[in-house]
């Protein structure tokens, strides 16, 4: 479970580069001190527009498959059988 956690982890912030939900600035280095600053950014409203897109394509996908469900137990249904006429 833990190697699961580490796994989704890093998933996310390798997605999370890509996608532009983070960003590394610098580095910079200080002269007298030697220090080394890099900043990392934070856009949530990318994130938050990228979640919209998932969720709108998961409900397109939800409708599709629906669908085709319908359209399958449909077709596999007995067709009613009329009775022979006299």
């Amino acid at each position: 479970m833990k190697r699961a956690l580490i796994v989704l982890a890093v998933v996310l912030v390798v997605a999370g580069f890509i996608r532009g939900w983070f960003a590394l600035s610098g580095p910079y280095r200080e002269e007298q001190s030697g220090k080394i600053d890099v900043n990392v950014s934070v856009d949530p409203g990318k994130m938050k527009e990228d979640a919209e897109q998932v969720k709108d394509k998961a409900v397109e996908i939800e409708g599709r498959i629906k669908e085709e469900l319908q359209e399958t137990r449909r077709k596999s249904d007995p067709q009613p059988t009329r009775p022979a006429p006299e």
